[in-house]
């Protein structure tokens, strides 16, 4: 397992270009490890409102959960690994 700082990781995240991508990472709200299967550049799902805030800015990156059929906004502070293509990653 390959180890990555977490600027590499957003920049894998980022540069996916709509691949399926696997994350771990820890929630802000109670600190509690998550995992889940997304990709980024989906639209289908979106409804026209769009969020509020920037995601960038925030430090967070938006992600479609696949099995949930839901956007989601992962931390970047908060990732500790990744897997895209059949190379895993750990985020130092």
């Amino acid at each position: 397992m390959e180890k990555i700082t977490k600027t590499k990781a957003e920049s894998l995240i980022r540069g996916s270009n709509g691949k399926w991508f696997n994350v771990v990472f820890q929630k802000r709200t109670d600190g509690s490890i998550r995992s889940l299967t997304g990709r980024t550049r989906v639209t289908k799902y979106l409804t026209g409102g769009g969020p509020r805030y920037d995601a960038k800015e925030q430090g967070l990156i938006t992600v479609f959960e696949a099995s949930k059929k839901q956007y989601r906004s992962v931390p970047i502070e908060g990732l500790k690994f990744l897997t895209i293509g059949n190379t895993k990653y750990e985020v130092m």
